[in-house]
């Protein structure tokens, strides 16, 4: 299923991108809307041209052929063909709705997973590869850490190395949808409200803040309810004295 992507302004700077033929380029931006939040689709040509090169006399094959292995890797699992965008995951950030990747990852030949050829283009949101990034490559490739902090509340957002390797410890012993559902709930809690009191996303990691249940504010009670009370209770006292 086609998905709505992003594309930055340096992706036209780059000399690798230009190199490629218009309709390689114009494939490219448009495999990212074909693909899955990993950046993986079926390895169909013929399919590919239906929805991208309609209209275009040209083999889709060769085009793909342009592209690879710098800015797609092709591959087959078990029979079946697939491409991989490269560098798709670096700063894409698919709705957290989107399903789960249902594609397997490329495999070598002796069981480990392939690396991807880096390209100066990031494929996924297009952000030029100029190691200028703040945080380092693995970092920057986790759509989890991604979620979690596009979850955590904004004034107490980090970047940086520190955060990262927390939540990577964290989730050696538990998974992403808890975590998420304890922010949800703790945002949410009386407590949270005064943004000095929300600990920092390396210190929530840290000291396994999602088993924490926070009180949560009481419903207002309307001014009508509480004179309705206060009369009933007024009622209850005369019948008694009576």
């Amino acid at each position: 299923m086609p998905r709505i992507r992003t594309i930055k302004p340096e992706t036209f700077d780059d000399p690798d991108l230009y190199a490629l033929t218009p309709l390689a380029r114009w494939l490219f931006v448009g495999l990212w809307t074909q693909a899955d939040r990993e950046g993986r689709l079926e390895d169909d040509p013929r399919r590919v041209k239906t929805r991208l090169l309609g209209g275009d006399a040209v083999d889709p094959n060769t085009l793909l052929e342009e592209l690879s292995p710098k800015f797609i890797t092709r591959y087959s699992v078990n029979g079946s063909k697939f491409i991989q965008v490269n560098n798709f995951a670096k700063h894409q950030r698919p709705h957290p709705k989107e399903p789960s990747s249902v594609i397997p990852v490329s495999i070598k030949r002796n069981g480990k997973p392939r690396k991807n050829t880096a390209s100066k283009v990031d494929s996924g949101s297009l952000i030029l590869d100029s190691g200028s990034l703040d945080l380092g490559s693995k970092i920057s490739a986790d759509a989890d850490f991604d979620r979690f902090k596009d979850a955590y509340p904004k004034n107490r957002r980090q970047s940086g190395k520190r955060p990262y390797q927390a939540f990577r410890a964290a989730k050696k012993t538990v998974t992403l949808e808890t975590m998420l559902a304890a922010l949800e709930q703790q945002k949410r809690s009386e407590q949270w409200q005064n943004p000095q009191l929300i600990p920092s996303m390396t210190k929530w990691c840290n000291e396994e803040r999602w088993t924490q249940v926070l009180p949560e504010p009481q419903p207002a009670v309307s001014k009508l309810t509480k004179q309705l009370a206060d009369s009933d209770a007024v009622f209850r006292a005369m019948r008694e004295k009576a």
